[in-house]
């Protein structure tokens, strides 16, 4: 009996050569001074809620929204522009990691490591 995959997960992923480590610098100092909610050993995000929308992100916010159509694109997407409804940062210390969640009212979501890529895990939503 044949078995076909209907539903298969695509994860792209690229690294972003176009931020120059001085740029990541100064975005890094300002995540840092951002008001957070700290969950703890699930590490914390910001309270804000849109922060590529802040200027000083908005290279990493180009970038991010190019390389996200290319993405709809490499699957035969047709789309006409993209938004990014939500954008924050999570900080994690040693011995934390991010809960997990899911993104349910999300057509694409993505991480971008501002410092070294940390483990990163997936579950499969159809079985919540």
């Amino acid at each position: 009996m044949p078995i076909n995959s209907i539903f298969p997960t695509k994860i792209f992923t690229t690294t972003l050569n176009n931020i120059s480590p001085s740029e990541i610098n100064h975005l890094k100092k300002f995540l840092l001074n951002l008001s957070n909610n700290d969950l703890g050993k699930d590490g914390k995000y910001s309270l804000h809620q849109h922060v590529l929308d802040i200027p000083l992100f908005k290279n990493l916010k180009k970038q991010i929204v190019f390389y996200s159509k290319q993405y709809l694109k490499s699957l035969g997407h047709i789309f006409e522009d993209i938004q990014i409804s939500n954008s924050w940062n999570n900080i994690t210390d040693k011995d934390e990691e991010i809960h997990a969640h899911l993104h349910e009212n999300s057509y694409i979501s993505g991480v971008y490591y501002i410092n070294q890529p940390s483990e990163i895990q997936f579950e499969n939503p159809t079985l919540h």
